[in-house]
């Protein structure tokens, strides 16, 4: 009797074994699957487009240099040659800023007189714009007007002379800032 109490102790033993190796088998399943469809949850790729950043001043890309020719102005000069300036000329040209972007841009534009990439410092020359600071929405263009007034003054003379004797031509160049506006 003893002997089947022992096995039948043993025979009980074994099964509670057994039920808990299937239930281990069954909770490393359950997590197994539970853990994929989470796994699986979490590892969705996404994208986002970037907008596009593109800025062009008569047609070229803002990312160039941009010196403007003289002989790009239309000149009002009285007393020269067709085709040249001195004193008590005025010239007008257009810049046309287009922003291509996705962005709206803020834009600011500086203008020098130039010979040989050094600044001319002449305060007979008169270099005006009608608009250097303002805000371009996005697939937008702007006019910006132009002036250059090289007054006949007396009181100028000696630089005027050396301008004449030494130079023999003159560009504008602009320096165009364009960041994306900020609201």
């Amino acid at each position: 009797m003893q002997e089947e109490y022992a096995s039948q102790k043993d025979a009980n033993r074994h099964g509670l074994i057994l039920m808990l190796l299937l239930l281990i088998v069954f909770l490393t399943a359950s997590l197994a699957i539970t853990y994929a469809i989470f796994h699986n949850l979490s590892s969705n790729n996404s994208s986002v487009k970037l907008a596009s950043w593109k800025i062009l001043v008569n047609n070229e890309d803002i990312t160039k240099n941009k010196i403007f020719p003289l002989n790009e102005f239309k000149w009002n000069s009285t007393n020269t040659k067709d085709g040249m300036i001195a004193p008590g000329s005025v010239g007008t040209a257009t810049l046309i800023i287009k922003n291509l972007s996705d962005v709206t841009s803020s834009i600011n534009i500086k203008a020098s007189i130039l010979n040989d990439n050094k600044t001319i410092e002449n305060e007979a020359l008169q270099l005006n714009l009608n608009e250097n600071n303002f805000v371009l929405e996005k697939n937008k263009s702007k006019n910006i007007n132009i002036e250059i007034k090289w007054l006949d003054l007396e009181d100028n003379d000696d630089k005027d002379t050396y301008i004449g004797q030494n130079i023999n031509s003159l560009n504008v160049k602009f320096d165009i800032d364009a960041n994306q506006e900020r609201k």
